[in-house]
């Protein structure tokens, strides 16, 4: 069994790993470090876990107790303040999904085909990096919502060395606390775009172009719908075999014929594809969970495959509809 530790604020990101993890066949929680809860046990506190674990949260995490450790934005500390204060061992794996050791590893550029580092932070997206991670790699970031779907969008073109022209972009994503339905949230969103460049440069070195990002509240709880788009010298058919190619091994991404619903992706770890072309732009939507293929899913992906764990274990979800 895997023994996990959890560091981090209660919250929707917490709720949603645990919810994944404790149902996980080849997984044992072992401890969930929250100071504001003083010993509480988890299902007071997530009322969804009632029956499932009788854990109580812990002051103080037990460095020896772990395989590996999911570092959550923590309220108290940031991730690195964290690790310094409490030494694990080398041994133990870390997939942090604070942006802390983003600028890290993605300034490292290990290649899809590289041998890690151990201790190198490695830029975990499952799609791009799985080989480093299944390589011994033990240290993995969890790339951001909204980065790592444009990745998901644009990964196909950079293998193919055809990324250049600046790429527009409109994302909708689920309410939030300063957003209503319909409301244009932000206009450019820079971490996101160096993060996607980052991750590009792996397979396209040298890649360089502008990203205009408007992203949009959609009015729903979970869910994000994005399209790219740019101009591309190819056919949709042509487009379409390269999707195709690049995921055909991948466990969790699918191209579709028509345009996806997120009806179809949520609960899940699925990322649905549709690919379509205008004139002489090419129009790339996708749908997924934000909260689960964005977000804790993802983790948990990392988690198998720093393990040598088949992807899928503990990911079979199943979807729920909104509409």
């Amino acid at each position: 069994m895997i023994r996990v530790g959890i560091a981090g604020t209660a919250g929707d990101l917490t709720a949603n790993l645990i919810q994944i993890l404790v149902n996980h066949p080849d997984v044992e929680l072992a401890w969930v470090t929250e100071p504001d809860f003083m010993e509480a046990p988890l299902r007071e506190v997530y009322h969804e876990l009632v029956g499932d674990t009788y854990l109580h949260f812990t002051n103080v995490p037990d460095v020896n107790a772990v395989d590996v450790v999911f570092l959550s934005p923590m309220a108290w500390c940031n991730t690195e303040e964290f690790l310094n204060k409490y030494q694990f061992p080398d041994t133990v794996r870390l997939i942090d999904f604070s942006i802390d050791h983003a600028p890290v590893a993605l300034a490292n550029h290990a290649g899809p085909d590289d041998q890690p580092d151990p201790l190198a932070w490695v830029y975990g997206l499952p799609e791009l990096m799985r080989k480093p991670m299944v390589r011994g790699a033990r240290r993995a970031i969890v790339p951001s919502t909204t980065g790592g779907a444009l990745a998901l969008a644009l990964l196909p073109l950079a293998k193919n060395g055809m990324l250049g022209a600046d790429v527009h972009v409109s994302s909708v994503v689920p309410l939030a606390d300063y957003g209503t339905a319909g409301e244009t949230i932000a206009m450019v969103d820079h971490e996101a775009s160096e993060e996607v460049l980052g991750a590009l440069r792996t397979l396209q070195p040298g890649v360089n172009f502008s990203t205009m990002i408007v992203e949009t509240c959609g009015g729903w709880r979970d869910g994000i719908s994005l399209t790219a788009y740019l101009k591309l010298d190819v056919t949709v058919d042509q487009l379409r075999k390269m999707f195709l190619d690049f995921y055909d091994d991948h466990n969790f991404i699918f191209i579709q014929n028509s345009l996806p619903s997120l009806n179809n992706v949520l609960g899940t770890n699925k990322c649905l594809i549709y690919l379509d072309k205008v004139g002489e732009y090419a129009a790339i939507t996708l749908v997924m969970d934000d909260a689960i293929k964005g977000s804790a899913g993802t983790a948990v992906h990392i988690m198998n495959l720093l393990f040598g764990l088949q992807e899928r274990v503990g990911l079979m979800l199943k979807p729920y509809r909104i509409m």
